[in-house]
């Protein structure tokens, strides 16, 4: 039954691979207009998101300004409910991590034929 949820465990990992490594534009790049919703300090990323990091918190945005996902920092890794969220807004999964191990996978939400459903898996699955 470990095995089953490996594919939510190697998305997860991409998706927060992704975050982590996120760059900068080049400067020599045009930028697309900055959303209303996107504060000044948001840097935009290689994967056309804008993405603030302070010390206690990441946020990210998608290009039309809708937040993407949010997660607590402490000491720079992941503590808190981290929230992913579609570009209209709809919530799709809650992440709990505490001092950056993930602990939980709550109302994760699977999309099929437009009908969504919670899922909520173990922690032994992960």
């Amino acid at each position: 039954m470990r095995n089953a949820y490996n594919f939510i465990k190697i998305p997860l990992i991409l998706l927060l691979g992704m975050y982590l490594m996120s760059a900068p534009a080049q400067a020599q790049e045009q930028l697309p207009e900055r959303p209303e919703a996107v504060p000044q300090e948001a840097v935009y990323s290689k994967y056309g998101t804008w993405i603030v990091v302070t010390d206690t918190m990441q946020r990210e945005w998608y290009a039309n300004g809708q937040l993407s996902s949010e997660v607590p920092l402490k000491d720079g890794v992941f503590h808190g409910s981290f929230s992913h969220y579609d570009k209209d807004g709809t919530k799709l999964s809650d992440y709990y991590y505490s001092n950056g191990k993930l602990e939980r996978i709550y109302n994760y939400v699977i999309r099929i034929a437009n009908a969504q459903r919670p899922l909520s898996i173990p922690k032994e699955s992960y």
